[in-house]
């Protein structure tokens, strides 16, 4: 994801920001947003959201790229939870 971030702002011929955070947890992220004036990127769902709820701003922005195939590795003869069957059909939808 950083590396589609990163051409994007190339693409649109804009600085990068000099000082970058990166973390996964959109908790951290909306914990920064709302105590800083940094941008992130955040799924449309969660950025309309917090959008509703006036804490955040949402600057729609397309992004340009694509990200990299990634996959799961299961242990074996081990049985998979619920939750994580849910990833692997949402994976298969994609």
């Amino acid at each position: 994801m950083r590396q589609i971030i990163d051409q994007t702002f190339r693409e649109s011929r804009v600085a990068p920001p000099v000082s970058t955070v990166e973390t996964s947890s959109i908790l951290t992220t909306l914990s920064l947003l709302r105590d800083s004036d940094m941008l992130a990127v955040l799924p449309s769902s969660v950025a309309d959201y917090y959008s509703a709820l006036d804490t955040i701003a949402s600057l729609p922005t397309a992004l340009r790229g694509r990200l990299a195939p990634y996959g799961l590795i299961l242990r074996k003869n081990r049985r998979i939870s619920p939750a994580t069957q849910l990833v692997i059909e949402a994976i298969r939808q994609a």
